[in-house]
């Protein structure tokens, strides 16, 4: 190989790998999507409770959310105590849940106390307020 040559290939390599550096350094094969976190209060405990939950984690799952790979669930039962349902709210909320689920009347009235800036959803409630 001729000295021309070799310098002209050495000044090519030069130019290209940057390029070739930068584009292997980091090329995610698939993105990681943040754990989504969900608070559930329900006023009520039992049979009936766990069956509308069941539904709900159900649904996600058909959604493509699934508990412990990309949705974290919090669910608590206030079994129709006032104060079992206020202490449960304030739980729930406290950690910054990217929503927050109220099944039921009173559950929907102590969420809506104990929360403001999370986008909140309530189901069986007659009056939310």
């Amino acid at each position: 190989m001729r000295r021309r040559d070799f310098f002209s290939f050495l000044g090519g390599a030069a130019a290209v790998w940057p390029n070739l550096v930068s584009a292997q350094q980091f090329k995610p094969t698939q993105q990681r999507k943040p754990m989504r976190n969900i608070a559930v209060l329900t006023g009520a405990a039992g049979a009936v409770s766990d069956a509308r939950v069941r539904v709900l984690v159900q649904a996600l799952g058909e959604l493509g959310w699934l508990e412990g790979r990309n949705v974290r669930l919090e669910i608590r039962h206030g079994a129709g105590n006032a104060e079992t349902l206020r202490q449960h709210a304030a739980k729930l909320v406290e950690p910054a849940p990217d929503v927050t689920l109220a099944n039921g009347g009173t559950a929907t009235g102590h969420l809506l106390r104990a929360t403001s800036p999370t986008p909140f959803v309530c189901s069986f409630a007659p009056d939310p307020a």
